[in-house]
C-alpha cells in the first residue's frame, strides 16, 4: 500500500514536535516496507528520511483570518484550491493520514478541502490536543470542525478522553482511535548506524533487562569474568526475564581471541540463552573494537551492569555504567569498586586478584549462588520505578511496537 502524509510543512525541523512525530511516522512505514509519500507545502525546504517521495503540492493558504469561528470572503476558493490539489496528487493514496486538518480553527480551508475532494483513500485524522465542546453552527463553513468525515477514523493521543472526541465530532466512540506518539532513541538519540543495526538485529526494545560490558578480549574470562555475567544472564532468563548482553570486545584478532569469543558464546548457548540474547561486536566487523561514542551508545539503551571483574583501579567502563542511569551490580571482593559504587550499588563476592583466584567460592561451586544473584536483581528491577519507566518506553514506544497498532488500523 502506499501511505500518505498531509502537512502544511515549510521546512522539516525535528525540533517541532509535530515534525518529529511525522518523522516517527515515516520511518516506521519506511521500515515496514511501505511506499510513503509526504505531501508539504510548494515552497517546502528540508530533508526527509530516505525512502520518502516528497511532493510539494499542498497551496499555501493565509491561516490567519480562519482563527476562531471567523472566515475570509475567499473560504470557497481557498478550499478549492486544496482540494483541486488533493484530487490531482493524491489519486494513487491508498491510506490518507492528516496532522489536526479536521481539528485546528486555522486549517479550516484544508478541512474543507479534504473533505471536497472525496478521495478514496482511508483517512486517519490525527488529533493532537484536548477536544473543544461541540458547537452548533448555521450558516458558517466552521461547522466542518465539528462534523463527522465519511471513511475515517480519528486518532487520539491517550484514553482519557476519546469520548469527548467522539462527542465533538459529533460521531460514535467506534470511529475513534488511540494511537501514542513514538519516541525511540534510533531516532531521538542520533545513534550511531552501526548501533541502531543491533538493535534491530538482536531485537534490543523488547528486552526486559539489558547489559553492556565492554572489555579487552585478552583478559575476558580470567581478569573480566565475562562467564560469571554469562551465567547470571541465563539465570534471569530462567526467571522469565528476556534478557540481553552486549560485549564491546577489543583485541579480538588474534586466534586465542576469537575462540574464547567462540567458547563464551558457546556456554552462552549450554545455559539456554538464544543466538539473538549475546552480542560480541568483534563478531559484527570490529575485531580490534569499537569507538568510545558506539560504546555510550549501547550503555544508552543499557539498564543493568553487572562487573565481575576481580582486579580494577578506577574503572571507566564503571564510570560509564553510572553516566548512563544503570543498576550497579558489582564485585564486593574487588577492592576500590565501592569506592565508587558505595551505597548506590548491590554487591556479591565473585573473588579477587589478591586471593588468587578467580570466582569466589560460592560463586560457581554452590548451584544455588548465581539464581540467588539473579532473584536480587530481578527484585531491584521490578522495584526501581526509574529503570521500569525507561524498560516501558523502550519496549511500548519504539518504532516498531507503534507501528504495530497504528497497521493495525489499516486491516479493520
Amino acid at each position: 500500500m502506499r501511505v500518505g502524509i498531509l502537512t502544511t510543512f515549510n521546512d522539516f525541523d525535528t525540533g517541532y514536535s509535530l515534525c518529529s512525530v511525522v518523522n516517527d511516522q515515516l520511518n516506521m512505514h519506511v521500515r515496514k516496507g511501505y511506499e510513503v509519500v509526504l505531501f508539504v507545502l510548494e515552497s517546502f525546504r528540508g530533508e526527509v528520511p530516505e525512502g520518502v517521495e516528497v511532493r510539494k503540492v499542498i497551496p499555501p493558504i493565509i491561516l490567519e483570518p480562519y482563527a476562531g469561528d471567523k472566515f475570509p470572503e475567499c473560504w470557497e476558493e481557498d478550499a478549492k484550491r486544496v482540494s483541486d490539489a488533493l484530487q490531482e496528487h493524491c489519486r494513487d493514496i491508498d491510506i490518507l493520514i492528516d496532522h489536526d486538518w479536521i481539528f485546528i480553527d486555522a486549517y479550516l480551508p484544508y478541512n474543507i478541502g479534504l473533505r471536497q475532494a472525496q478521495l478514496s483513500a482511508k483517512h486517519f485524522h490525527w488529533i493532537h490536543s484536548a477536544p473543544s465542546p461541540r458547537k452548533e453552527f448555521e450558516d458558517n463553513p466552521h461547522a466542518n470542525r465539528y462534523n463527522p468525515f465519511p471513511n475515517s477514523k480519528i486518532i487520539y493521543l491517550n484514553n482519557d478522553k476519546p469520548m469527548a472526541v467522539a462527542e465533538m465530532f459529533g460521531t460514535t466512540l467506534n470511529q475513534v482511535r488511540v494511537i501514542h506518539n513514538s519516541r525511540d532513541p534510533r531516532t531521538f538519540w542520533n545513534l550511531d548506524p552501526f548501533v541502531n543495526q543491533m538493535i534491530d538485529k538482536y531485537d534490543l526494545m523488547s528486552a526486559d533487562i539489558v547489559s553492556c560490558y565492554p572489555l579487552s578480549s585478552t583478559r575476558m574470562v580470567e581478569g573480566k569474568q565475562i562467564d560469571v555475567a554469562i551465567r547470571i544472564h541465563a539465570e534471569l532468563n530462567k526467571l522469565g526475564l528476556d534478557t540481553r548482553l552486549i560485549v564491546p570486545n577489543a583485541h579480538a584478532n588474534a586466534e586465542k581471541e576469537k575462540h574464547t569469543v567462540d567458547q563464551m558464546i558457546e556456554l552462552a548457548k549450554s545455559q539456554g540463552l538464544e543466538e539473538h540474547q549475546i552480542l560480541f561486536t568483534s563478531k559484527e566487523g570490529y575485531d580490534t573494537g569499537i569507538p568510545a561514542h558506539m560504546v555510550s551508545d549501547f550503555f544508552r539503551i543499557s539498564n543493568v551492569f553487572i562487573f565481575p571483574s576481580i582486579s580494577e583501579n578506577c574503572s571507566l567502563v564503571l564510570l560509564e555504567a553510572m553516566l548512563a542511569g544503570n543498576l550497579l551490580v558489582l564485585n564486593k571482593d574487588c577492592s576500590g569498586l565501592q569506592e565508587f559504587g558505595g551505597e548506590n550499588a548491590i554487591y556479591f563476592k565473585f573473588g579477587n586478584i589478591d586471593m588468587g583466584t578467580r570466582n569466589h567460592e560460592q560463586a560457581l561451586q554452590k548451584p544455588s549462588y548465581l539464581s540467588d544473584i539473579a532473584r536480587i536483581i530481578k527484585s531491584e528491577y521490578e522495584t526501581n520505578k526509574v529503570l521500569k519507566s525507561q524498560r516501558k518506553a523502550f519496549k511500548e514506544f519504539n518504532l516498531d511496537y507503534i507501528m504495530s497498532k497504528i497497521e493495525n488500523l489499516y486491516y479493520e
